[in-house]
């Protein structure tokens, strides 16, 4: 029972120092300065998105134009209020409208009128005076010959019959005093105003008395009753009546009068508009509340221009409304817990989906900083919102203003078309959000960028990338036309939104043109671009080796039509091989003789070396290589490849002769008493490549090509056995010494490389018909001459004994007959036998 116990007791105590131990590594993991790096660049990353994205950005939703039909609902999410210009304007012009206008009285045409009547009441004197002694008839004529006179340059029309009845039934004691009562009513009319209702400045409405602002004499306004022309000759007509004399004396006064009366009131636009402004001014603005859950814009109906002023104030609201208890927006909160969870996703996904990108770090700062950079040129386009009041139809432009596709094409190019993918992904979301939550856009954008990153696939052309970049806008000028037809836009709208996409589509190819050099210096990328730019045979580099070293030079031309084939078969980069294979032995051009291929006189300058010397010269051709590729400043793929072309092999050459040395000093010589020579111990690692071993598929191609083309020369015959062979032999040695261990190259893709090898070796190194030399051309002409003469010999002499021998072909059996014969019972026979 104790030993029981104690072994109960033993496994406990195992059971918690084992806990113990999973927490302190689980610890250890969590506390990985790996993991708090990464950990820390999330932070970090995801606070730049925000500030970048949202950070004093506040959409209500889309943004609808006036006259446009809404297709989703607007609800207020807080109470807001605002100042109506839309109403208070509405209101200011109902009560201009209301506002009488202000008239001005002139008394101008009176005074030249009241003029007139004293000349004729001295002209009456006068006349009275003249035609005292004279006849009725010559008192007549006298009459009308004054009237004519009076009339002539005055306007008036004094009638002679008027002025007759007038000199006859008023006493002339009296005519003065009644032509001044006269004036005297027609004065007063003056004096209340008479207007035109034909006078289109004149707005009345009614025949009745209007009383109308009236600017007086003393500059104030008064309220003063008005009355039409025949009103007022209506009342002329009743005063003058109501005098003390004879009614036709009246008639006669009123026919004369009359003709002075004419409408005397002027419209006063100075004043009226005086008036209007201080009207404008005492109105107060209208004010509008929103209580919160208030619905804004309804969907499927046409937005008038109240609505969008009342979204455009909530807009305002939103942006102003803070959160006094954390200073932060509410929907500001809401967008930075979406940013967490989609750059989440985009790291769960680089994690776990996208091991090759996880394992380059470089490209994932670079897609990073390609992110950044392009929600960065989405804010600034949308920040030219403010330009809204004075343009009104930027709004409906700045979502096709924005250039979604300038990252995606840019990482497309720099990395790789998955990248890219991934990277629209990203930004087209942010674009959404930053939109008011647009699923559109979101589409839309995402839609236009595929089309850029597939014009730019494996792009070996600068102008293919502008072209991506119109293509790029093309397809988001076909969908700002599906969008704006659906939405019911004005067809000038529309036509604004695809000018305004074309547009940034060029300059979206042009900006990535731009932007690429500056990002492959920045992150030593190597674009097939640049690539193909090497390949230029006239290169500083490629020219000294075709003269320094011709025989280097066409061994590289031959490797890189290897390796580019290869590359081809198993999915690599074609071109990243065939430029690499062209610069891989640059380093031979500093001490060419070394190489056999270089060696034209038969001299060997390794035969006045000791075999560690010539190892050494032969490895410094990686070195020199690396530093001459440098001060050209080469891409620093090609730096790899030129530092991985031989690995860490072993030079077998002078390796083998320095063991073969070795090996002779230990030898017994013939004379004992002869001094002795001491070799030091052959070192392997002296003899090796200094590597590193192939990092990548197109480095190991290479690395392979260059044994392949190397040791293919020394083949006495080239069959295709002897190829494959020899392929087998080098693969299988490379492979034994651990050459692949640091590179992803299956098993599978090595039998195509070798595949790929032998098919490029035996048309490389195919023989040719010998041809033949002009001697034996002539020999076989004069034979060709003389064959025919012994033919004609020979068949004459067959005519003579022909009856001969057909008497002998019955008899005697052709060879080649017999032996067929023999062949055909051959079988027959033998299976007798049996």
């Amino acid at each position: 029972m104790g030993t029981l116990k104690k072994s109960k007791k033993e496994r406990s105590t195992a059971t918690r120092r084992k806990r113990k131990d999973e927490q302190k590594s689980l610890s250890r993991q969590m506390l990985d300065p790996g993991r708090v790096f990464w950990l820390f660049s999330f932070i970090v990353l995801t606070g730049l998105v925000t500030f970048i994205c949202f950070v004093g950005l506040s959409p209500a939703g889309p943004r609808i134009l006036p006259n446009q039909v809404s297709k989703i609902r607007v609800v207020a999410e807080a109470p807001f209020s605002y100042q109506s210009k839309i109403l208070t304007d509405q209101l200011i012009e109902d009560r201009k409208r209301r506002l009488p206008p202000v008239y001005r009285l002139t008394l101008d045409t009176y005074n030249r009128f009241e003029a007139y009547m004293g000349k004729l009441e001295e002209g009456f004197t006068k006349l009275e005076g003249d035609t005292k002694e004279l006849g009725q008839a010559e008192k007549m004529t006298a009459i009308r010959q004054f009237a004519n006179e009076f009339e002539l340059g005055s306007g008036y029309n004094p009638n002679s019959e008027n002025i007759t009845i007038i000199l006859n039934e008023i006493d002339p004691s009296q005519r003065h005093l009644v032509i001044g009562e006269g004036l005297m009513i027609l004065r007063e009319i003056y004096r209340q105003g008479v207007y035109d209702p034909s006078n289109q400045d004149i707005r009345i409405d009614t025949d009745s008395l209007i009383r109308l602002n009236i600017l007086t004499e003393t500059g104030d306004l008064a309220q003063v009753e008005v009355q039409s022309e025949e009103d007022a000759l209506r009342f002329l007509r009743i005063n003058l009546s109501a005098l003390d004399i004879p009614r036709e004396a009246s008639s006669a006064l009123f026919h004369l009068i009359r003709n002075g009366l004419v409408p005397n009131l002027e419209f006063d636009p100075v004043k009226t508009e005086e008036k209007r402004s201080l009207v404008q001014n005492e109105i107060d603005p209208i004010i509008i509340q929103v209580a919160e859950g208030q619905t804004i814009i309804e969907p499927d109906t046409k937005v008038r221009a109240l609505e969008q002023e009342q979204l455009a104030a909530y807009r305002q609201s939103l942006k102003e409304n803070k959160d006094r208890a954390l200073g932060i927006d509410p929907l500001l909160w809401e967008r930075l817990l979406m940013t967490v969870g989609t750059l989440l996703s985009a790291a769960i996904y680089i994690k776990v989906g996208n091991r090759q990108l996880r394992r380059h770090k470089q490209k994932v700062i670079l897609s990073v900083t390609v992110l950044l950079l392009n929600l960065l040129f989405l804010r600034l386009v949308l920040e030219l919102d403010f330009l809204a009041e004075t343009k009104p139809a930027l709004p409906a432009l700045l979502p096709f203003l924005a250039p979604t596709a300038l990252g995606p094409i840019l990482v497309a190019v720099l990395i790789g078309t998955g990248p890219g993918i991934f990277l629209a992904v990203l930004i087209s979301m942010f674009h959404a959000l930053m939109q008011g939550n647009s699923m559109t856009l979101l589409l839309v954008s995402f839609l236009s960028s595929l089309f850029g990153i597939y014009h730019c696939h494996n792009v070996h052309v600068r102008s293919r990338v502008v072209q991506a970049g119109t293509l790029t806008g093309m397809s988001l000028a076909v969908c700002a036309l599906f969008i704006g037809l659906y939405a019911a836009l004005d067809v000038a709208v529309i036509l604004q939104q695809m000018a305004a996409a074309l547009v940034v589509g060029g300059v979206t190819g042009v900006a990535v043109l731009g932007l690429l050099p500056f990002f492959e210096n920045l992150f030593k990328f190597t674009t097939n671009i640049s690539l193909l730019e090497l390949t230029d045979f006239n290169h500083p580099l490629l020219r000294r080796m075709q003269v320094a070293a011709p025989g280097s030079y066409h061994h590289s031309l031959m490797v890189a039509n290897l390796s580019e084939n290869a590359a081809a078969e198993i999915g690599a980069n074609p071109l990243v091989c065939r430029v690499c294979s062209l610069f891989h032995d640059i380093g031979k051009i500093q001490k060419p003789d070394y190489y056999t291929e270089n060696q034209r006189e038969g001299f060997n300058p390794h035969h006045l070396r000791n075999p560690s010397m010539s190892a050494l010269v032969i490895k410094s051709h990686v070195k020199e290589g690396v530093q001459l590729a440098r001060q050209y400043k080469l891409p620093q793929t090609i730096i790899d490849v030129i530092k991985e072309h031989h690995g860490t092999t072993l030079i077998q050459y002078f390796y083998y002769k320095a063991l073969k040395q070795k090996e002779d000093t230990n030898t017994p010589s013939i004379f004992p008493d002869a001094p002795k020579v001491l070799i030091d111990d052959v070192n392997e690692s002296t003899y090796r490549y200094e590597g590193p071993k192939p990092q990548f598929k197109e480095s190991a191609i290479i690395f392979f090509a260059d044994s392949i083309e190397a040791a293919s020369r020394c083949l006495p015959k080239v069959t295709p056995q002897a190829i494959d062979e020899l392929l087998d032999r080098i693969f299988q040695a490379r492979l034994n010494d651990h050459q692949l261990s640091e590179c992803a190259l299956t098993f599978e893709e090595v039998g195509k490389i070798k595949k790929s090898f032998s098919f490029t070796l035996l048309n490389m190194l195919h023989s040719r018909v010998e041809y033949p030399s002009q001697e034996e051309q002539q020999q076989a002409v004069s034979k060709a001459e003389a064959k025919p003469a012994r033919e004609r010999k020979k068949a004459g002499a067959q005519r003579k004994n022909g009856k001969g021998e057909r008497s002998l072909s019955k008899t005697i059996p052709n060879a080649t007959d017999t032996d067929a014969a023999k062949e055909k019972a051959a079988p027959h026979s033998g299976s007798q036998s049996v």
